[in-house]
């Protein structure tokens, strides 16, 4: 009976499937500037709504207004423009197969691949005794606090995990000390491992190889899919997979900053009231 119920009981995933796959649909003979204007009007719209019908009448002109529901949605659609199907710099293959995941994902595997989850790996690891490392501690190793998707979040002698629902990106930062590499991977440099050919982590019998193994395990069973491991070297092509999932930094060649996309929403909002 009102577009307030309806604001309030949005269910965000459910709104990103539908944009996505129209979205998706829309690709063929369409440019991609086209695609991803057409995510930003649907953004536009759906906010240019609610703040017609639902705000109070006494908030900013100035001021950006989300719904409670739908607050994330300029992140995701941020995220969304950004996937490979819909950037410049994509192959033709990459971007073939991100369209049949779109038009195929359940709605539980779209939003990880519109947003992804970088967790920081703690080198500062206390034995515990408690957790055996062949998955039955699993359960007492919770999964770190998932950081913005940024590289200002990065820290230069850091280890990350990047998971997106279908890989999990083991990143290892310029700085990073040599104790983390052998522990985690067994040598005491990179450049001796193939990125290529990385699988996973090897059974490393040390408290932060058992660790970093049941937290990733974790985030397997969460998405209940075994996510291939990829290890980020620089150089090497996982590195730019790496970064182009750091959905709210500006690149060049996939746009605009979430900074950025919040205030181009809000003058798109401004221009559609006034």
């Amino acid at each position: 009976r009102s577009l307030g119920s309806v604001f309030r009981g949005a269910d965000l995933e459910v709104y990103m499937g539908y944009l996505a796959r129209q979205a998706a649909a829309a690709m063929p003979g369409k440019t991609l500037v086209h695609v991803r204007d057409l995510i930003g009007k649907a953004a536009t719209g759906t906010l240019v709504a609610y703040r017609k019908h639902c705000a109070s009448s006494s908030s900013s002109s100035g001021q950006l207004i989300l719904p409670e529901s739908l607050k994330l949605v300029p992140l995701f659609c941020l995220g969304l423009s950004k996937l490979p199907c819909f950037r410049t710099d994509a192959r033709a293959d990459s971007r073939a197969v991100w369209l049949s995941r779109i038009a195929s994902l359940p709605l539980d595997r779209l939003l990880p691949a519109v947003h992804p989850r970088l967790f920081r790996v703690s080198l500062d690891i206390v034995p515990n005794n408690s957790s055996t490392g062949n998955g039955s501690g699993a359960e007492q190793t919770p999964v770190p606090e998932s950081l913005p998707l940024s590289a200002e979040h990065l820290e230069s002698d850091g280890v990350y995990i990047l998971e997106n629902g279908y890989d999990i990106f083991l990143y290892f930062a310029r700085e990073a000390p040599a104790h983390a590499v052998e522990q985690l991977l067994g040598t005491p440099s990179l450049h001796s491992i193939d990125p290529s050919t990385f699988a996973d982590l090897p059974q490393q019998e040390n408290p932060l190889s058992k660790q970093t193994r049941e937290v990733i395990a974790q985030l397997r069973r969460q998405r209940r899919s075994y996510m291939h491991m990829r290890l980020v070297v620089k150089g090497h092509p996982h590195e730019t997979l790496f970064h182009s999932a750091l959905v709210e930094d500006r690149h060049v060649l996939s746009g605009m900053s979430y900074v950025e996309y919040l205030c181009y929403l809000h003058r798109q909002i401004q221009n559609v009231l006034t």
